[in-house]
């Protein structure tokens, strides 16, 4: 069944903000157990250090997936909240149609570099770093699909098994962004 809601505005910004607390607090709870769990306890006997390589490998796409859907959804939120007519290269664009960091990103960030340049003694330089760590996130998955699925449509794989991923460092990535995107909201 298609159920569409009529909300009025302030209920649909906190909409998106609430989807977005949720992914990223489905992230930190997953990262933190694999941070903190001693694993050689559950493992069979005798264990193989694979198990654990293997655990850690097929976890970080779902925490992947719920960091990167949290930053979209943040993203998205703040146009509402700001009102920003969705353009990038003056082309329209339907920001709640489109996956693309790369494209969604752009006009938001004018929008925060005017906000923390019109007050610039509480804020800083929170910009450049909300921007790096978008960046990243973009470099890696910009259209949401390469931590959902293997491959693309066509049956390319996404990732290979060189590639590796530091949890202690996208921990702290995720929650420096976090942190710093709460002084626009």
């Amino acid at each position: 069944m298609n159920r569409i809601l009529k909300v009025q505005k302030k209920d649909l910004i906190s909409s998106f903000y609430n989807y977005a607390a949720g992914y990223y607090e489905a992230g930190i709870d997953l990262i933190d157990i694999l941070l903190n769990e001693n694993r050689y306890s559950d493992l069979p006997k005798p264990f193989r250090k694979e198990y654990i390589l293997l655990e850690e490998e097929c976890k970080i796409y779902p925490i992947m997936f719920l960091f990167r859907q949290y930053i979209e959804l943040i993203v998205k939120a703040l146009y509402l909240q700001f009102d920003i007519k969705e353009e990038y290269n003056n082309q329209e664009i339907n920001v709640f149609t489109k996956h693309s960091l790369q494209k969604i990103w752009p006009p938001l960030k004018i929008k925060l570099e005017n906000i923390e340049k019109d007050n610039d003694d509480d804020f800083g330089d929170i910009v450049p770093i909300l921007d790096e760590t978008i960046k990243w996130f973009s470099s890696v998955d910009d259209d949401s699909c390469s931590f959902r699925f293997p491959t693309n449509r066509k049956l390319q794989l996404y990732h290979n098994d060189e590639e590796n991923y530091d949890l202690s460092e996208i921990k702290y990535l995720v929650t420096e962004f976090d942190d710093l995107i709460h002084y626009f909201i």
